[in-house]
């Protein structure tokens, strides 16, 4: 068990299967030293559903899950690292789109869960 898994098993966390694509995109690229990684999406344990809803709406997700999905998006991008045999350093930048009202207010720190 390397560094990383670790210090997940630490925080009571495991890593999930590393997901599969359900469109017609690379979910990671590699140019040099650098790793793109896009379309990582929260999904349920099964890894074929997905959680859908808005955050904030009375029938959608409160900010505490949506706060969830970032974590669980966050270790299905480490899965994907692993999968193809690759380890980071360090993450320099989180792209986010959340769908949300335009009134809810902890948007930042939705994205900061998964750091």
């Amino acid at each position: 068990m390397g560094k990383t898994e670790e210090r997940i098993a630490a925080l009571g966390l495991t890593l999930p299967p590393m997901p599969k694509p359900l469109a017609s995109y690379v979910p990671i690229v590699q140019s040099g030293n650098m790793v793109f990684l896009s379309g990582h999406i929260p999904f349920k344990e099964d890894m074929k559903s997905l959680f859908v809803g808005k955050v904030g709406v009375a029938s959608g997700y409160s900010t505490e899950e949506a706060s969830e999905f970032a974590k669980t998006i966050a270790l299905e991008l480490i899965s994907t690292l692993k999968g193809e045999g690759l380890r980071a350093c360090s993450f320099t930048c989180w792209l986010g789109k959340k769908c949300h009202l335009a009134c809810l207010t902890p948007r930042p720190r939705l994205l900061a869960q998964a750091t």
